[in-house]
């Protein structure tokens, strides 16, 4: 297969060559590098000669004095299918080589100290060529600001290979909109997708963080955003999910914090360790006085960068100084309730607001008062929330009333999942969105489809009303997954004691 491919690379050049001599050919390769115990280096220095292979095929470095040519021979080839080369220069882990059993693993995942990374691998490459040199593809199939820092990482490596004297020509990034079912290399159809420069999941390709970025190295200026201030997770201790090899070297989230304001709840609880697993820097803050005034003091004694404002009662011109003052971005949570349910059909951002209670009639005065005086605010709305981190939720309540034979009260609105809306709502803070956003798992419009949803499939005309579903929808984006998806996961993370199952999916 490697022959053919590089073949057909050579015979493709040679008739572009023939129509425009000067054509230069651009060729991509993985050059990740292994490392091994003391008894397979055997085999971890096979595997980083073989990696050179078909960048050795393609500048004729493939001949009887080549470490890889009796293998070659040994296992199929023949001379005549290696000399065009020389005559045209211009899924399971568990494994084994026929010698030792033995499991590939990532690097990252066990060795206790450093993988080398970018700079390392640029450097190898050109020592080994000298030739010009690009990093291509540059993307990290995860959240936001591990995707930066990826990009970061990335092009300091260029930057310092540069001034080694490497021809490092170029900086790419991979891919502009994103990609669809990348994580199973397109074998699965789940509906999975990470966000490129923009991100597709809304009606216009909608521009991340990673544009601005993008556009600051473009310039020739260094990237600004105070989640660069820490190192990528493949740097820090949770990336080790093995017992490591060797001693580790780790570091430690740091920068500037995220002031998470508000009741010791699910909600404050939920934010605070999604903050962790994504190495963003956090305090939280619960109001010791009705004021405000702990909120100010907080932001200027640990120099935050945003605030997640959780306490609903909290006045919002108290807010709007505090933030004003240090400059802070603000991304307050709202309520369902400024609608009065009476639509019938999905609720969007544009939609008049007009609550039929007094909690909704004070949510939409604070809501008011905050876009008209802060109006960079992010203000996203959801309805309930449910979670694995806090059981006394609605899908818990009904889930519990339909197992034991009863007719659960039925909900007014669809709930919403916590993990899925706090990590689309960090998305939108770090991607420096503002206004008004509805956060929401899209699903079953009314209270006979949920309750089937819920496994309540046996209810009858008789034992409910058919009521339809206070619902949000977003005209803006749709970044969160299904509401059925969302229970798949809740009922996971709820019935098994394995702390992983509560990362969530952004797909």
């Amino acid at each position: 297969t490697l022959i053919h491919q590089l073949r057909g690379t050579q015979l493709a050049m040679q008739a572009i060559r023939q129509v425009n001599p000067d054509a230069k050919l651009v060729q991509t390769e993985d050059l990740g590098f292994t490392r091994s115990t003391f008894k397979l280096r055997y085999q971890a220095d096979f595997d980083n000669l073989r990696r050179w292979l078909s960048l050795d095929l393609l500048c004729g470095r493939v001949d009887t004095r080549h470490e890889l040519w009796s293998y070659l021979l040994e296992h199929g080839l023949r001379e005549a299918d290696l000399t065009p080369f020389l005559e045209h220069h211009n899924p399971d882990q568990h494994g084994g080589n026929g010698r030792d059993k033995y499991v590939d693993l990532e690097t990252v995942r066990v060795l206790g100290g450093s993988i080398g990374g970018f700079a390392a691998r640029l450097r190898e490459t050109h020592e080994r060529y000298a030739l010009p040199l690009a990093l291509t593809e540059v993307h990290l199939g995860c959240t936001r600001e591990e995707q930066m820092r990826w990009l970061l990482e990335a092009h300091s490596a260029a930057l310092e290979l540069k001034i080694e004297g490497a021809d490092v020509r170029a900086l790419t990034l991979w891919s502009a909109f994103g990609a669809f079912e990348w994580n199973s290399l397109l074998t699965r159809q789940e509906g999975h997708y990470e966000s490129g420069l923009w991100d597709v999941r809304a009606p216009e390709p909608r521009t991340t963080a990673l544009v601005r970025m993008a556009q600051s190295i473009a310039r020739g200026e260094t990237p600004q955003h105070p989640v660069l201030e820490t190192r990528g997770w493949w740097h820090r201790s949770e990336r080790l999910t093995h017992p490591p090899f060797g001693p580790v070297r780790s570091s430690l989230v740091q920068g500037r914090p995220i002031i998470i304001y508000g009741p010791d709840n699910a909600l404050s609880q939920g934010f605070a360790r999604v903050c962790g697993w994504r190495g963003l820097t956090f305090q939280t803050l619960h109001p010791l006085e009705p004021g405000g005034a702990d909120l100010s003091a907080a932001l200027k004694l640990e120099n935050a960068w945003a605030v997640v404002d959780l306490l609903q009662d909290l006045d919002p011109k108290v807010l709007v100084e505090a933030c004003l003052e240090r400059g802070c971005k603000l991304l307050r949570f709202s309520s369902e309730n400024v609608f009065d349910g009476k639509k019938g059909s999905p609720y969007l951002e544009s939609d008049l607001p007009n609550p039929s209670s007094v909690s909704g009639r004070k949510a939409l005065e604070r809501e008011t008062l905050l876009l008209e005086t802060l109006p960079q605010t992010l203000l996203i709305r959801t309805p309930d929330l449910f979670g694995p981190w806090d059981l006394e939720n609605p899908v818990q309540t009904a889930l519990d009333a339909l197992r034991g034979g009863e007719i659960a009260e039925e909900l007014e609105s669809l709930p919403a999942y916590l993990p899925d809306v706090i990590q689309a709502a960090l998305e939108l803070l770090i991607d420096d969105e503002k206004s008004v956003w509805h956060l929401s798992n899209p699903g079953p419009s009314s209270w006979r489809e949920l309750a089937r949803a819920l496994g309540g499939a046996e209810i009858t005309d008789s034992s409910t009303t058919q009521k339809p579903l206070t619902v949000l929808s977003s005209e803006r984006a749709w970044t969160l997954p299904s509401f059925e998806n969302a229970l798949e996961r809740y009922l996971e993370a709820t019935t098994q004691d394995n702390p992983r199952v509560l990362e969530v999916s952004l797909g």
